[in-house]
Formats: structure tokens, sequence, C-alpha cells
């Protein structure tokens, strides 16, 4: 019975690891030159964005940021750089 016991509670710790790596704390969720943009918190990770383009789909790099002010002000430079190659490549058309 002991066993028994040991497992349920394995059982449980893994359940709530598997959870704990699930949650993330939102910290910004803002609109930069019509881009939706998120700046998150994982747990054991750190701070992350995440920019859905304008064709549905998600850029969502791996680096990895020690606040979420440089995680939003990383997100903010690869948007202007975005639009700025967009503006470009529409003036050569």
């Amino acid at each position: 019975m002991g066993n028994n016991n040991n497992y349920f509670f394995c059982a449980q710790n893994t359940r709530k690891q598997n959870l704990d790596k699930l949650r993330m704390k939102l910290e910004y969720l803002n609109i930069i030159n019509n881009y939706l943009t998120a700046v998150y918190f994982k747990p054991n990770v750190g701070w992350q964005y995440t920019i859905f383009l304008q064709d549905g789909n998600l850029f969502q790099p791996n680096d990895i940021f020690n606040s979420a002010q440089e995680a939003y002000k990383m997100a903010k430079n690869i948007i202007f750089l975005v639009v700025a190659c967009d503006q470009e490549n529409t003036a050569l058309l």
C-alpha cells in the first residue's frame, strides 16, 4: 500500500509541474503599427514576446529577456523593421 500512495503523490507532483510549465503572466497586450503584440513571463524560462502578423501567422522567437520592458522594446524594434521593409518594398513596385 505504501507504494501506491507514493505513486499517487508522484503523479500529482508531475501533473502540477506540467501545469506550471503552461502558466504565464501576461504583461503587455498592445497594438503597435497594426500588429498585435504580447509580452509575457513563463516560469522557469523568462520574459518573451509574440507578434501576431497581419496574415494570421505568429512571430514567436525563442529569445529570453530579463524584463518585460526589454522584451517589449525588442518587439517594437522588430515591428518597426518589418514596417520599414514593407514600405521600401511597396516603393519599389
